[in-house]
C-alpha cells in the first residue's frame, strides 16, 4: 500500500499470477483480491487496474484506468479522492461511494470522460454520496449510470457539470447542501432527473427528459432555475393521481428565467404546500403543451397547476400556451376567488374571450402579448402593478441585490400591512432566507416567528405558518424531538386543509434531516437520547438509515401530493376533526437509530385487523406490537427495546413488520446500546 502500481507489477494481473515470486508472496487469490484501503496511510497515487477497493481510505489517491468498488468504499475527512480522464469505475450491485473528504473527478478539459457504472448487467450499484462541504467537490464530464440514486448530497457542496446521468432511480438528490447543476443531461430515471431538498442549489442549462416520476422536484430551500429543458417527463403517472410533470415546487423558492417545460405528461410547473415560483419581471420562460395525459385522465390540471402556493406572472413575458388553443392555461385550486396579476404574457392566442376562459377567475391578464418573445429580448414598459405586488418585488430586488436587511424591512411592511394577501405568506419565507442570510442565529430566527404567531392581529393561517417556522428552526439546533413534538400539536389543531398540507410537509423535512445529521444523537430533551455518539454506529448501518430515510420521505411526499391526507367534516364551518390517511403506509421510525425506545408510525384508512411485530435479522420473532382490530386513523406506537419476555435485547439491526388487511411492509431499524 502507498506504492504505485501498473500494469506489470500489479500481483492481481494475469500477466503475473502464475509466476514463482507471486506463488511464494501471495499464497492465494483471496489473500489479495481486495486492496485494503483501510490499510492506506499517506498520500498516494494508485494505478488502479483492475484492482478492488472496499473500506475506508484515510489518505489521498488518485484513480486512472480501470477501478473495482466491490464493497462500501468511504473516502474519509482529510482525504481527497482525484480520478482521471478516462477512468471507469466498476461498482458492484448494491454497493455506494461515500465522499467525507474530497472528490476530484474534472474530465471537462480532457476529451474522455469519467464513467461510474454498475459491475453487473441489469443491477444497480448504490449511488455516490457526497457528505463533504468542501468547496473542491467537483463532478465535471462524468458519466453515471445505473445506481439507484445517482449521486445524493448530503449536508454538503458539490459542482455537478457536464455530466450525463442515465437510468437511475434518482438523478441528482441534494439534501440541505448548496452547489450547482450545470449543462447536465440527465434522463431516464425511474423517479426524478433531479431532487432538491432544503439548501441552495443553481441550476442552469441542463436537459431532464424521460425521467419516469418527473422531470425535478423541489422541496423547501432557495433555487435558482435558468435556460434548462425539462420535456417528456412523466410517463410513470396512473389514472388515480395527478400524473407527474415538469417541474415540481414544493414549500420552495424557486427563481425562473428562460426555461423551456414542455410536452410532459402532466403540468409543467406544479407549485403545492407554500411553494414559490418566480416567473414575473421579465422571466422569458415558456411552459407549452404539457398535459398529455389529459386524455386519461378526463381531466385537465393546467400548464401551471397551483395548490396552497403561489406563482408570480405579473409582466412576465412568459409565454404558457398549448395547441390547439383549449385546457387549462393556469389553475389555482385554493384560490380561485383571488385576484391575480397575470399581465404582459403569451397564451398563444389574441382572443380574449378565449385566454379568460382558461385562467382563474378574477385574473388581471390584460395586456398580453400576442406572440412568443425570445429570451432576453428588450423589455417591454410595464403597466400599472398592485400595491402589494410592488411591495413584493421590492422586497425580491432588495434580496436577490444582497440588501438582506433592507428586505426584511420591506418584507414585514407588507406582512403588517397587508396580513391576508397571498403574498404575505410567502413574505414570511422570504424574512426567514433573509435572516438566514444576514446570520441571525436559529434562535433568533425563532424567537421572530413565535413574536409573530402571538400577534392576534394576524390571521390565523399567518400565524400557524409562523409555528410551523418556529419549529423548523428547532430542527436546525438539532431538537428535533422538540420540533416534532411542535409540529404535530400543530397538525392536531390546524383549522384549514392547506396548514395541515404544509405542517406535514415540515415534519417529513424534520424526520429527513435528523437521519441526514452528524448530531443523529444530540436532539436535547429527548427522553431516550443514547449515552453513544455518532461514531458508534458503523458506517453502512447510518448509510442505510440515511437511504430508508430518503425512501420515506419521498413516499410521504408522494402520499400529500395524492391527497393522502384529508380533512374530515371539513365543511367551512365545522372545525377540523381527524386526519384520516387516504391509504395504508408504514413509516421509519423515530429516532433511529435509538437507545432503548423508538416510535413507530402507520397509517390506516379502514378500520382492520393489524399485526405490527418485530423481527431479528435471522428472521426470529422478538415482540409483538399490536394484533387486533383497530378503526382507520393514524397511529404511533413505541417498542422499548424488549422482548416479548421482558428481556433488553442486544444492540444491532431489527426488522418491524406490519399486516392490515391485504396491506403488507417492513422496514428496518438499528438499536444502539
Amino acid at each position: 500500500t502507498g506504492s504505485s502500481f501498473s500494469h506489470f507489477t500489479n500481483p492481481s494481473s494475469d500477466a503475473q499470477r502464475n509466476t514463482a515470486p507471486y506463488q511464494q508472496d501471495l499464497p492465494t487469490l483471496a489473500n489479495i483480491s481486495v486492496l485494503a484501503v483501510d490499510d492506506i496511510t499517506r498520500t498516494c497515487t494508485v494505478n488502479a487496474w483492475g484492482r478492488h477497493w472496499s473500506g475506508l481510505l484515510t489518505a489521498s489517491a488518485t484513480w486512472l484506468d480501470s477501478v473495482v468498488v466491490d464493497g462500501n468504499l468511504t473516502i474519509a475527512s482529510g482525504a481527497t479522492l482525484h480520478i482521471e480522464p478516462g477512468t471507469v469505475i466498476k461498482v458492484s450491485p448494491g454497493v455506494s461511494i461515500s465522499i467525507e473528504g474530497i472528490i476530484e473527478a474534472d474530465a471537462r478539459l480532457g476529451l474522455q470522460q469519467i464513467v461510474f457504472d454498475c459491475s453487473v448487467t441489469n443491477q444497480r450499484w448504490a449511488g455516490l454520496r457526497i457528505n463533504s462541504d468542501d468547496a473542491g467537490n467537483v463532478l465535471g464530464n462524468v458519466a453515471l449510470r445505473h445506481a439507484e440514486r445517482g449521486v445524493i448530497v448530503r449536508d454538503g457542496h458539490l459542482i455537478l457539470d457536464g455530466c450525463g446521468l442515465q437510468q437511475c432511480g434518482y438523478g441528482a438528490v441534494y439534501a440541505s447542501s448548496t452547489g450547482s447543476i450545470t449543462n447536465c443531461n440527465i434522463w431516464d430515471c425511474d423517479r426524478f432527473g433531479g431532487l432538491l431538498i432544503d439548501g441552495a442549489v443553481s441550476v442552469r442549462d441542463n436537459l431532464f427528459h424521460y425521467n419516469n416520476q418527473g422531470g425535478v422536484r423541489v422541496v423547501r430551500g432557495d433555487h435558482y432555475f435558468a435556460r434548462n429543458t425539462i420535456r417528456y417527463n412523466g410517463d410513470g403517472h396512473d389514472s388515480t393521481r395527478v400524473p407527474w410533470g415538469g417541474l415540481e415546487v414544493l414549500g420552495a423558492s424557486v427563481d425562473l428565467k428562460c426555461n423551456h417545460i414542455e410536452q410532459n405528461e402532466g403540468p409543467g410547473l406544479f407549485v403545492f404546500a407554500g411553494g414559490y415560483a418566480a416567473m414575473n419581471n421579465h422571466k422569458w420562460n415558456d411552459v407549452n403543451d404539457n398535459m398529455l395525459a389529459a386524455t386519461l385522465l378526463q381531466y385537465d390540471y393546467g400548464q401551471v397547476h397551483v395548490q396552497g402556493g403561489l406563482v408570480s406572472l405579473c409582466d412576465g413575458l412568459n409565454s404558457i400556451y398549448s395547441a390547439p388553443d383549449t385546457g387549462r392555461l393556469v389553475w389555482n385550486s385554493f384560490v380561485d376567488s383571488v385576484s391575480l396579476c397575470m399581465t404582459r404574457n403569451c397564451w398563444g392566442t389574441t382572443n380574449t374571450a378565449n385566454i379568460a376562459s382558461r385562467l382563474p377567475a378574477n385574473t388581471g391578464f390584460l395586456p398580453f402579448l400576442p406572440s412568443d418573445l425570445e429570451c432576453n429580448t428588450v423589455p417591454l414598459d410595464s403597466g400599472a402593478i398592485d400595491p402589494v405586488t410592488m411591495l413584493f418585488n421590492q422586497g425580491w430586488d432588495q434580496e436577490h441585490q444582497g440588501l438582506f436587511d433592507a428586505a426584511i424591512i420591506t418584507y414585514d411592511s407588507l406582512i403588517f400591512t397587508y396580513p391576508k394577501s397571498l403574498y404575505a405568506k410567502v413574505a414570511l419565507d422570504r424574512v426567514f432566507f433573509c435572516k438566514k442570510a444576514a446570520e441571525w442565529s436559529w434562535s433568533q430566527i425563532r424567537q421572530y416567528f413565535l413574536d409573530l404567531a402571538a400577534d392576534s392581529s394576524k390571521d390565523s393561517s399567518l400565524a400557524n405558518q409562523c409555528r410551523t417556522t418556529a419549529a423548523w428552526c428547532l430542527a436546525n439546533m438539532n431538537d428535533f424531538y422538540g420540533a416534532m413534538t411542535e409540529l404535530r400539536a400543530l397538525a392536531d389543531s390546524s383549522t384549514k386543509e392547506e396548514e395541515v398540507i404544509r405542517n406535514q410537509l415540515t415534519l417529513l423535512l424534520v424526520e429527513l434531516k435528523q437521519n441526514h445529521t452528524d448530531s443523529l444523537f444530540s436532539f436535547p430533551g429527548h427522553p431516550d437520547r443514547p449515552a453513544a455518539g455518532l461514531d458508534a454506529v458503523p458506517s453502512e448501518v447510518r448509510t442505510e438509515v440515511a437511504d430508508a430515510a430518503l425512501v420515506t420521505f419521498t413516499e410521504g411526499i408522494d402520499a400529500l401530493l395524492r391527497g393522502a391526507y384529508v380533512v374530515k367534516n371539513a365543511d367551512a364551518n365545522q372545525p377540523l376533526g381527524t386526519v384520516i390517511p387516504e391509504r395504508f403506509a408504514l413509516y421509519q421510525n423515530y429516532p433511529n437509530p435509538f437507545n432503548p425506545n423508538t416510535e413507530i408510525k402507520f397509517d390506516l384508512p379502514e378500520d382492520v385487523h393489524v399485526k405490527l411485530k418485530i423481527f431479528n435479522t435471522l428472521g426470529r420473532l422478538v415482540t409483538t406490537l399490536a394484533d387486533e382490530i383497530r378503526p382507520a386513523g393514524s397511529y404511533r406506537l413505541t417498542w422499548d427495546g424488549k422482548d416479548q419476555h421482558g428481556t433488553a435485547v442486544a444492540s444491532g439491526v431489527y426488522v418491524y413488520q406490519i399486516n392490515a388487511g391485504n396491506f403488507s411492509d417492513a422496514k428496518k431499524m438499528a438499536l444502539i446500546r
